[in-house]
């Protein structure tokens, strides 16, 4: 490491002896009189134990987090080991960054890692940018998944050129949550190579090459802005106008999330030409009504219209603004998203391949009425089954559906989607008024079901027809919402389910938003 000398002469001669190691620093925790004789072995030993627990613990981050006390003044009174307090901490940060990604960690752990990589931050210079992007970041040197995924993450606090070059080579790390650490990374940098790297990485995925987070590439197009001018913008536009139209749902709805960086008058031709395609496709009966929505949504928000599906005035628009006579740039959408005929509760989803999950847990059987004490109302559950019937019949038979219902656990009606007739809407009704309320509220079992996640926790996409997922509940769900976000990174990052929610009361615990918000769907509560 770069040589410091007068300084680190400085910094000794102020710290009083004390044998073992350095006298205690102002504002260290209570009781702590002196340094650990090794810090940088006492930590590798916390990350050692860390390692192998299966659930949070906090004993060994609060030591963890006395020893960094420790290892913040080694690191100018002892510069020749810089490097082993780099790696040392890398592998802190890496360890619980892979105890994250399984769902081991607590809030503890998070804010430790955190908290470290910004303190090294302010301390990534060129020379020790290099040295981490070589020594610890690279798979060739043999280090561990967690010293790897560390380095990556350290080096997200520098916007030097050498951790830029060293979060590309990461990206190819045979490790997926190597990769994904580096992919985090990159979001948000505002460089023409990045963009170029993270379409590139995206294809390559989709096209089976590679496994990374697809979500954080959308995150990263999402807020940033691509114009005719940037050496990316040819690959962008070519991989989003590709996909507008692809037979997959998916890709066209990825398509249209990565198209925000493009600029309106450059994407309201693409969008306006895919509207037909997947109207066409509808007709057919195959699935296609989410991206109509979602292609709506869009034209209207980078135009300020509601012209529904009716390509041909969306065209007479776009040669409008061709000609000058209308300026995108101040038009002014309202914010508000197109609405189906279609209403459940108050929800208006567009989609034509839906699995609904129903709470019937014991609260269920109470009356559907703001008073508690109406012997005459229908009970929440027969409410919920009777809004959902006269909502698939609104959709029509080109409709395909399902339903799970949840309570202690889950049970699904079909294993696969069926179409709406009047059949199927008799049988499920049955099914579900006869289906016993009672138990409690293990709202999670009913999405997984829904979601096609199998035990071992891998998601079964060829399984997987609906691209929405409607949920009732009333109330507090046993699991909480801490699951919700792992959910949506490790399932919904490919299944790209859209979840949309009722809230019957006035309890809840914040599960049914967090699965909509994060999923770009709606939420609301109704009385009763």
């Amino acid at each position: 490491m770069r040589q410091r000398a007068a300084l680190t002469l400085c910094l000794l001669a102020l710290l009083p002896v004390v044998s073992g190691g350095v006298a205690r620093a102002a504002g260290d925790p209570p009781g702590h009189q002196e340094v650990s004789k090794d810090p940088v072995a006492d930590l590798r030993q916390l990350t050692a134990g860390l390692a192998d627990s299966l659930v949070p613990n906090p004993n060994e981050v609060l030591s963890a987090e006395i020893l960094f006390h420790d290892l913040r003044l080694y690191w100018s009174a002892q510069e020749n080991r810089q490097g082993e307090i780099a790696a040392a901490c890398a592998e802190w940060v890496g360890t619980i960054t892979l105890r994250e990604a399984a769902g081991r960690s607590g809030m503890l752990e998070a804010n430790s890692a955190q908290r470290t990589v910004e303190w090294f931050g302010p301390r990534l210079d060129d020379e020790l940018v290099g040295w981490i992007g070589r020594e610890l970041a690279l798979v060739s040197k043999g280090g561990s998944v967690a010293l790897r995924a560390g380095a990556c993450r350290m080096l997200t606090a520098s916007q030097r050129p050498g951790a830029r070059m060293a979060l590309f080579a990461a990206t190819r790390d045979p490790e997926r949550l190597v990769r994904d650490t580096a992919l985090g990374g990159l979001v948000g940098r505002d460089d023409q190579a990045v963009h170029t790297l993270l379409i590139d990485l995206l294809a390559d995925a989709e096209a089976g090459k590679l496994e990374i987070r697809k979500g954080l590439v959308e995150e990263h197009f999402r807020s940033a802005r691509i114009e005719r001018t940037d050496a990316a913008f040819a690959r962008v536009l070519t991989y989003v106008r590709r996909r507008l139209v692809a037979e997959d749902w998916r890709r066209a709805s990825r398509a249209i999330s990565v198209g925000r960086c493009l600029e309106h008058r450059v994407m309201l031709g693409p969008l306006i030409e895919s509207l037909p395609v997947w109207m066409e496709r509808g007709e057919a009966g195959l699935q296609a009504k989410r991206i109509q929505g979602d292609l709506l949504d869009e034209l209207q928000r980078r135009t300020g219209r509601k012209l529904g599906l009716h390509p041909e005035r969306w065209r007479v628009l776009l040669e409008a603004v061709r000609r000058g006579e209308l300026d995108l740039d101040a038009a002014a959408a309202d914010g508000s998203r197109p609405y189906s005929e279609a209403n459940f509760f108050g929800l208006r989803p567009w989609t034509d391949r839906v699995v609904f999950v129903i709470d019937r847990s014991g609260s269920m059987a109470y009356p559907f009425s703001a008073n508690p004490d109406d012997k005459t109302a229908e009970s929440r559950h027969e409410a919920a089954i009777a809004q959902l019937v006269a909502f698939l019949q609104e959709l029509g038979p080109l409709t395909k559906f399902d339903v799970v219902l949840f309570s202690s656990d889950a049970q699904r009606w079909r294993k696969q989607l069926v179409p709406v007739t009047p059949e199927n809407l008799r049988s499920v009704a049955s099914w579900a008024i006869a289906a016993d309320t009672g138990g409690g509220t293990h709202l999670r079992a009913g999405i997984e079901l829904a979601a096609e996640r199998k035990r071992d926790g891998t998601l079964d996409l060829a399984a997987l027809e609906a691209d929405t997922v409607i949920v009732l509940c009333d109330g507090d769900t046993d699991e909480g919402p801490s699951w919700v976000s792992g959910f949506l990174q490790r399932v919904n990052d490919e299944a790209r389910l859209r979840f949309h929610a009722v809230q019957i009361g006035g309890s809840g615990d914040g599960t049914l938003r967090a699965l909509c918000e994060g999923s770009d769907g709606d939420w609301l509560r109704v009385d009763g």
